[in-house]
């Protein structure tokens, strides 16, 4: 697995992710979760970022599709 920085926002998100999962293991809040769970959860909140970035960059470029702008052409004086 490559070793990527998170944002605060990913980061958020895991942490979150990790505390639900040991809640539903029984584990106390900060409790030791197996390697494999933690795989899978840092594959699923990764798969949801790209995909929210993946909406976000769609969503710019129909934004810049859709604007309008009015350049004039180069005056030609005789």
């Amino acid at each position: 697995m490559q070793r990527r920085k998170l944002s605060s926002a990913e980061e958020l998100a895991l942490c979150k992710a990790f505390r639900e999962a040991a809640l539903a293991m029984g584990l106390p809040a900060n409790g030791k979760l197996p390697s494999e769970v933690k795989r899978r959860i840092r594959a699923e909140v990764f798969k949801a970022h790209q995909v929210e970035r993946e909406i976000q960059r769609m969503d710019d470029a129909v934004r810049e599709e859709s604007t309008f702008t009015w350049k004039p052409s180069a005056v030609r004086r005789r």
